[in-house]
């Protein structure tokens, strides 16, 4: 699959060919297809799911078959029970695949979780997926495979939900790659007057937009429009150490702390509190009644380190 330009749909937007190009004696049990969609407003998938299931479950098919995998799960959350049917009857009866509804939670459509809750696998710190014979991708992903393989066309355009209360008529568009932001809004009717603000991506992990001019990327998977109604900033107060953010992080963090670690950029200590661990969902940030931008200082430090490195 290297030449293709296929990536990993779900955010990462890791080359397919470098997951598929296993380390000598690796085995691999579960492919997993990620169909949780968990973060608002995003719908894409959920459309895809819907619309192409014959293409999902051949590419599927192709990947079970390049991995000798055991068994194939699709992973959906509750909250999409049409995609949960329409795939339900196009599997076939003599395959090993099934569909795996899942409580609707956020995130769960992060690796770590949505293995934890399918298949109750923890994966360690340092080690990937694939050590614990697993390997999972989008499932817009693994239709882009089973396109490839049908036209020999490499990856030139992708599903973008365009949402938000800022946006006229919601909906999901095929974009070729490189569109500018402006243009795909201009294309479907263009903004409200109100609106304040546009993120590429969902709302708890995605990234506001300096210019419209912006073009669509393979990991664009929703243009978002908010009024400031929505994107008001609470005024930040020093923390009160209630824990909230604890206790919302799927990984057990300390989101307090290394958010302080970040604002004093105490890097060699922030690597020690497993801020590597962090996978950015903006849980903390939610839940922080100080109004601490905690997942964006933590983001911040983050981006440094890997500029330092």
């Amino acid at each position: 699959m290297q030449g293709t330009g296929i990536v990993g749909l779900g955010g990462a937007s890791l080359p397919v060919h470098v997951k598929y190009s296993l380390r000598e004696g690796v085995k691999i049990k579960h492919l997993i297809a990620n169909g949780a969609e968990c973060e608002p407003y995003l719908t894409n998938d959920h459309r895809v799911m819907v619309e192409r299931p014959e293409a999902l479950l051949r590419g599927i098919e192709i990947l079970h078959t390049l991995l000798r995998a055991e068994e194939s799960i699709i992973g959906i959350e509750l909250n999409k029970p049409d995609a949960i049917t329409s795939l339900g009857e196009h599997i076939p009866s003599d395959r090993p695949f099934r569909v795996a509804p899942l409580r609707v939670k956020y995130p769960q459509g992060d690796s770590k979780m949505m293995i934890k809750s399918l298949l109750n696998i923890e994966i360690p710190k340092g080690l990937h997926a694939a050590d614990r014979g697993i390997i999972m991708n989008n499932v817009s992903t693994i239709v882009a495979i089973a396109d490839h393989f049908d036209t020999g066309m490499p990856y030139i355009d992708r599903m973008v939900t365009v949402s938000g209360p800022g946006i006229e008529y919601p909906a999901n568009l095929i974009v070729p790659l490189g569109t500018p932001v402006r243009e795909v809004l201009r294309f479907w009717g263009g903004l409200k007057a109100e609106t304040k603000e546009v993120l590429m991506g969902g709302p708890m992990m995605g990234t506001p937009i300096a210019s419209l001019d912006a073009p669509i990327i393979k990991s664009s998977s929703g243009i978002l429009a908010f009024t400031a109604q929505q994107t008001a900033r609470p005024k930040e107060v020093p923390c009160i150490r209630c824990g909230r953010c604890v206790e919302a992080c799927p990984y057990f963090l300390n989101p307090s702390k290394l958010a302080r670690l970040a604002k004093a950029r105490q890097f060699d200590k922030i690597k020690q509190a497993n801020v590597t661990e962090c996978v950015e969902c903006g849980s903390c940030t939610y839940s922080c009644p100080s109004g601490i931008p905690i997942v964006q200082l933590i983001r911040s430090a983050k981006s440094e380190m890997r500029g330092k490195a």
